[in-house]
């Protein structure tokens, strides 16, 4: 699969696009840096880029707007249903395009990021649900961070990777795990007690 940025503003946010489009950009490029170390840090020869869809020589940023956000923010299903109203695909067997999500807006749970995962297919192979097209990585804007931040971008986009089921090592049950040893664990009030920062 390979990923599409997205900048989405509602209808009553007045378009950042021109400032924040460069930054989803340069935050694309550090997200396929620490992806090439990581997986280099494990086989020299094995290193990974991110597969972002690109014009010319730069990723392409979608510019999208979405339906006007009251003050209690943009719920996430409904984030992507007015995704794809404008002609974003969702939860595709057979496509490869997925997409890493700049909302110009705060969740309405207070979260900074969303993404899809499907937690319970830890099947092996194509088949696997979290190999679908459609699937989407979404950054809020979020108290402290009224842009992209790659850390947070890349951690979704994990999740759309199928990060992190529930059969995996110390995982919570809710998507993520306890040890601490990788960008997808953290302590999220879910599961054992097994957490440990080191």
């Amino acid at each position: 699969p390979h990923y599409t940025l997205v900048y989405a503003r509602p209808a009553n946010v007045g378009s950042r696009y021109g400032t924040i489009a460069p930054k989803l950009r340069a935050e694309a490029y550090k997200m396929s840096a620490f992806l090439d170390a990581e997986s280099q840090s494990v086989n020299p020869d094995a290193g990974r880029r991110m597969p972002f869809i690109c014009d010319a020589d730069a990723p392409r940023v979608l510019d999208v707007t979405i339906p006007a956000v009251g003050g209690g923010g943009v719920e996430f299903n409904a984030l992507v249903d007015s995704l794809k109203q404008t002609g974003l695909s969702f939860n595709d067997p057979t496509g490869n395009e997925r997409y890493a999500v700049f909302v110009d807006a705060e969740s309405s749970t207070g979260a900074s990021g969303t993404g899809h995962v499907f937690s319970n297919d830890s099947s092996p192979g194509a088949s696997n649900s979290n190999n679908r097209g459609g699937l989407y990585a979404v950054q809020y804007r979020y108290d402290g961070a009224d842009a992209p931040v790659w850390s947070t971008m890349l951690h979704e986009i994990g999740h759309t990777m199928g990060a992190v089921t529930n059969s995996a090592p110390n995982a919570t049950g809710a998507g993520h795990c306890h040890d601490d040893q990788d960008l997808m664990c953290y302590q999220d009030g879910f599961g054992d007690a097994q957490y440990s920062p080191t």
